[in-house]
């Protein structure tokens, strides 16, 4: 039995109560990542008060924060999230 087909069957066979639990899981982690987001955004905008006048546009001052392992957070966060 392929892999897929094999994880496909132990799916059907949970129990209500243990898929209850991985959707609670799945919520809570997801609230979690969330808040973190959040916290991550208002860094973000506290950096862009002060370095934004050190960069020529928007664009790049984007790109440096993007560099940032706050950034990068940012983005794996939002990647996570979708």
């Amino acid at each position: 039995m392929n892999n897929n087909l094999q994880q496909e069957v132990e799916e059907m066979e949970k129990s209500p109560h243990v898929l209850a639990q991985e959707r609670m899981d799945i919520a809570n982690s997801y609230m979690e990542k969330g808040k973190r987001m959040a916290k991550i955004k208002k860094m973000k905008a506290e950096w862009w008060k002060l370095a934004r006048e050190n960069f020529k546009s928007d664009a790049s001052a984007d790109r440096a924060w993007d560099l940032l392992p706050e950034g990068d957070e940012m983005e794996t966060l939002r990647l996570e999230m979708k």
